[in-house]
């Protein structure tokens, strides 16, 4: 996804919602606001939003979080 500056407040947000409609989206982000979070819940397909910490990255706990959600769309046999 190409990003460019939005006035919102979350400003990849415009983009994402864009690429992830119709369709299930996890998005792990540093800066995911209040409107990122409005969108997720209010969205018909499966969506998971993870704010990472900068100075930490993406930990096992998000790879696990990351996982679990993708094995909700993926039958057991198939995972």
């Amino acid at each position: 996804i190409e990003f460019s500056r939005s006035a919102e407040e979350t400003w990849k947000l415009p983009e994402v919602r864009r690429f992830a409609d119709g369709r299930p989206c996890a998005w792990v982000d540093d800066e995911l606001g209040a409107d990122a979070f409005a969108w997720a819940e209010q969205r018909d397909w499966g969506t998971l939003l993870i704010r990472t910490n900068p100075s930490e990255g993406l930990t096992e706990q998000h790879v696990w979080q990351l996982e679990g959600f993708g094995r909700t769309f993926v039958p057991d046999d198939e995972w």
